[in-house]
């Protein structure tokens, strides 16, 4: 087939085959997942960026524990395994363990942190937004409560 294709002018056959494994299932495959120990250190590294100013780098390390735990929480339930990281805030949003308004302001901050991660750059980074992330990441790892609505949209 790809003979007869490719003897017509301006045309060619190309098959690609997609694999069914994300490219975050290939890397769970060589790391392991962090301790609660450790997405703990990670919630402290966090905060002690943002209190020193360097604020995209918290937010990253931030969101990064924010999704340790989401993994964690989704692995311990019947919705795993998830294929993005989004799919896993839904399923915590489904396990009624975040509010509307905090599912809607981290699916946002999601795509802030890939606008990030991607060597763009944000219009601004609130140290707010990055106590509210980890007020979750400690609300979901501890049962520490989580006070007050979340701060100004991450995406304006």
């Amino acid at each position: 087939m790809t003979e007869v294709v490719n003897r017509q002018p301006g045309w060619r056959l190309d098959v690609i085959v997609l694999e069914r494994e994300t490219s975050l299932d290939k890397a769970v495959h060589t790391a392991a997942e962090p301790s609660d120990e450790q997405i703990g250190s990670m919630i402290v590294v966090a905060e002690e960026m943002a209190a020193n100013g360097h604020l995209p780098y918290a937010y990253v390390a931030a969101l990064s524990s924010l999704e340790a735990v989401m993994r964690s929480i989704c692995k311990n339930t019947e919705f795993y395994p998830h294929n993005t990281t989004i799919d896993c805030l839904r399923n915590i949003y489904g396990l009624d363990l975040l509010s509307r308004d905090q599912f809607v302001w981290l699916r946002d901050a999601f795509k802030v942190l890939s606008q990030i991660v991607h060597g763009l750059v944000p219009r601004t980074i609130a140290r707010e937004s990055i106590h509210f992330v980890t007020a979750i990441s400690k609300y979901l790892l501890y049962g520490i409560e989580a006070t007050g609505p979340p701060p100004a949209p991450p995406l304006e």
